[in-house]
């Protein structure tokens, strides 16, 4: 199922972002996150796709961006330090690159 975000996702707005994931994967199973028109971010953000990347490994089931990190996350990222040293599996998730690369 894809969920989408809107324009912010800060930790004005996290309780219902949190609540869209879990609602996703409850009835759905599988769950992409479209964070593209995202243009205002904090780290709430990136936790709760830790916390979703996570809960999707633990329970079997798939986690994934619709797309590469926009230019607003990715900043965002850059900026938390996520993209210092991040992991092969890090840099697919976050930026689309096949793991190996």
């Amino acid at each position: 199922m894809l969920v989408p975000l809107g324009e912010s996702a800060t930790i004005r707005n996290a309780e219902t972002i949190c609540e869209s994931l879990l609602a996703a994967f409850d009835e759905h199973g599988d769950v992409e996150l479209d964070a593209s028109a995202v243009v205002e971010a904090d780290l709430s953000l990136i936790q709760l796709v830790a916390a979703a990347r996570v809960h999707a490994a633990r329970t079997g089931r798939r986690f994934a961006l619709c797309a590469p990190a926009n230019a607003a996350l990715e900043a965002l990222l850059r900026r938390g330090g996520f993209l210092t040293a991040p992991s092969p599996a890090d840099r697919a998730f976050w930026l689309g690159e096949e793991q190996g690369r």
